[in-house]
């Protein structure tokens, strides 16, 4: 990210000043002497537990899609490149005017219609996400009910989907959705990063071991265009766009230099992850993996364990992504009403986090597998990472080629702005039309996990 020079970066006020002094934004005002400030490596964390979510499962069905582990990769490093890329664009611009959220930035930079369009995606981006950890934590507990007691255990009450999912969300769950801030969640956070060792641990080992003929997919290049298949997985799964500007905004030293390190590291740490769990999953597995690879395993105790270890990372990882659908609907109500951010504060956070969760509680109950939300929701992540990113960092930049003429380094980066929404479109587009065919072709129609 050489392009962002120190005699830019000192041109732009910060949001967090060492006074402790309130900053006002578009939306929200952030008390700063209230906030615990959070080094690179723990936000690395952070930003790196969120990516590593839902789309950790789907990682080996998306590299059958793919046609094979070259083409996967390849698409893979080519997404890692934009959502690196996106992350320095979202701090570059949320600079400009001191944003802490990722609404406020397109607020600044795009005006209030877009903001009112960024909303609305990031509460279905970020409210399915969570719909979709819960699907995963429902199927966990089913597969770890069925081997302790049997396949007949969804007709006990006290055993069946409906009764343990709703009890263990909110027990263990819940309370960690009620924090003020996002950097409450930072230790949480490098539990659910060792907890995924496990799982890598757990496919290099199976495959290590499995004695099982494979049928691997033969690569056809008169079927490039279902790499469009793939791009929903790779793309939901490298989205952690809208929770990198609270935590931004978080930074003891909050500047670029410091935020590349953090985004460096988690995206090593997620790419790395992803990349042995998707190919060694697959190379198990072949055509025959399911869209939780976990379910195609036999179950049994490190099976098990692990699956006990996705419930944790579903348990560590929800509450950081329902954080920022829970502003979007704070932000909603604040305006309606006419309050100021602090009037009823914690009276309104503690309302909405509960609608919000048992909302989230009673749709995942219904939801059949994690494939048939990470088809819709990968054309909403290209939004949050090609769309609304580039069109910030253009209108950044456009602001500094009217204050400083038409300087060539200004005129670049507005045209990688321009470029980077143009992808956008086309991928989210593209991604949400095949997602629809699969839909109504009945691939998403059936659970992995059935009682009999």
């Amino acid at each position: 990210m050489g392009s962002f020079d120190k005699s830019e970066e000192s041109e732009r006020q910060p949001l967090l000043t060492s006074s402790g002094k309130k900053v006002r934004t578009s939306s929200t005002t952030l008390h700063v002497d209230t906030i615990q400030k959070t080094g690179w490596l723990s936000s690395s964390f952070i930003i790196a537990n969120i990516t590593l979510g839902v789309g950790l499962l789907n990682f080996p069905a998306a590299y059958k899609d793919a046609g094979g582990i070259p083409q996967a990769i390849t698409i893979q490093a080519i997404c890692l490149l934009f959502a690196s890329t996106a992350f320095m664009f979202l701090a570059y611009a949320s600079d400009v005017k001191g944003d802490n959220t990722y609404q406020d930035v397109l607020h600044s930079h795009a005006g209030p219609v877009a903001l009112v369009v960024c909303n609305l995606f990031i509460f279905i981006h970020n409210f399915g996400s969570c719909i979709t950890f819960l699907v995963i934590l429902g199927d966990q507990i089913d597969q770890i009910t069925s081997y302790g007691y049997g396949l007949t255990f969804c007709h006990y009450w006290y055993m069946c989907r409906t009764f343990t999912l709703t009890v263990i969300s909110i027990i263990l769950i819940l309370p960690f959705c009620y924090p003020k801030v996002i950097s409450d969640f930072k230790f949480i956070s490098m539990l659910g990063i060792f907890a995924v060792l496990y799982i890598l641990g757990l496919s290099i080992y199976k495959y290590s071991t499995n004695t099982d003929p494979v049928d691997l997919p033969e690569y056809r290049a008169d079927r490039w265009l279902e790499i469009f298949k793939v791009m929903p997985t790779i793309c939901f799964s490298f989205e952690g766009h809208i929770e990198s500007v609270p935590v931004y905004a978080c930074l003891k030293k909050r500047n670029l230099s410091e935020f590349a390190r953090a985004i460096a590291s988690s995206l090593f740490m997620s790419c790395t992850i992803y990349t042995i769990i998707g190919a060694f999953g697959f190379l198990t597995f072949g055509e025959s993996v399911k869209s939780d690879f976990l379910l195609s395993y036999r179950t049994d105790v490190p099976v098990i364990i692990a699956m006990a270890i996705i419930a944790l990372k579903v348990i560590t990882t929800y509450p950081a992504v329902f954080y920022c659908a829970r502003l979007v609907i704070d932000d909603l109500v604040r305006y309606s009403f006419k309050l100021e951010y602090e009037q009823h504060e914690r009276k309104r956070r503690y309302i909405i986090t509960t609608v919000l969760f048992m909302i989230s509680l009673i749709v995942a109950q219904a939801v059949p597998t994690i494939g048939s939300v990470i088809a819709l929701l990968g054309g909403t992540a290209a939004l949050f990472i090609f769309v609304f990113p580039g069109l910030s960092f253009m209108h950044a930049n456009l602001l500094n080629v009217s204050k400083y003429g038409g300087r060539i380094k200004d005129l670049v980066k507005t045209g990688f702005g321009i470029l980077f929404v143009i992808l956008g479109f086309f991928i989210a587009g593209s991604t949400t039309a095949q997602s629809i065919i699969r839909y109504k072709s009945g691939e998403f129609s059936e659970r992995d996990v059935i009682c009999s």
